[in-house]
């Protein structure tokens, strides 16, 4: 519902707005991925259409349907072509260095229109049977290369102690970054993540690790921070 409303009040405005001059060859590829990125950050893709791609990008629709015959296609390859700074992260030699490249990363991505088309897919739409090959693709590529493999390294040079919480780390910080970004609009300064990624490493190492016989409010639990503490 939300993003068949949408489409219809930005379909008004394109239809009283000039087209881009048509590129040609290789300029055609690029200007409709960027279209269908803008396409999918202000409609989202069940409202996403190849004619509006096509407008957008200022080219006849034909040319793209002999590319790409569906919008799964279309989106597909565009999804594809997402550079290697949104899956592959950085090793500077410290979890801190990691952690705050990361966190510069994710601001800029936020703040581009391929990060927002990211976002409006995942807030909106959730997981979308027709895009299953690309999360899988996406899905093993942060395995290997993303936060995990970070905080493993962490833990390998004694940074971070066996057992840290992994899941909560990523939870913290990412997703402070996706809100001030997407919700509350904030321009997110390198002051700012330098102090937010030293405010999440502190929290999560006074919080110490966690075990599953462990929950958090546990006598033993508390009795371990208790002991830390002194």
């Amino acid at each position: 519902m939300f993003a068949t409303r949408g489409r219809t009040a930005v379909t008004a405005v394109r239809r009283s707005g000039p087209a881009r001059s048509a590129p040609r060859g290789a300029p055609v590829v690029r200007a409709v991925i960027r279209a269908t990125f803008e396409e999918l950050a202000e409609v989202g893709y069940a409202a996403l259409s190849i004619d509006d791609v096509a407008r957008r990008a200022g080219v006849n629709k034909t040319t793209v349907y002999r590319r790409w015959p569906t919008k799964e296609d279309l989106v597909t390859t565009a999804l594809l072509a997402l550079p290697d700074e949104y899956f592959i992260m950085p090793s500077t030699g410290t979890i801190r260095g990691d952690l705050t490249e990361i966190a510069g990363r994710m601001a800029r991505i936020f703040q581009a229109v391929e990060g927002r088309a990211m976002m409006r897919i995942l807030f909106f739409e959730g997981r979308l049977t027709q895009l299953a090959r690309v999360e899988a693709h996406f899905e093993a590529r942060r395995e290997a290369t993303g936060m995990p493999a970070i905080l493993n390294r962490a833990i390998a040079r004694g940074e971070l102690p066996l057992g840290f919480d992994q899941k909560m780390l990523s939870d913290v910080l990412l997703g402070t970054i996706v809100y001030k970004a997407l919700a509350d609009r904030t321009v997110l300064t390198k002051e700012y993540l330098a102090k937010l990624v030293d405010a999440v490493l502190a929290g999560m190492l006074q919080a110490g690790p966690r075990r599953a016989s462990d929950p958090p409010g546990s006598e033993r639990a508390r009795s371990t921070r208790k002991r830390r503490a002194s």
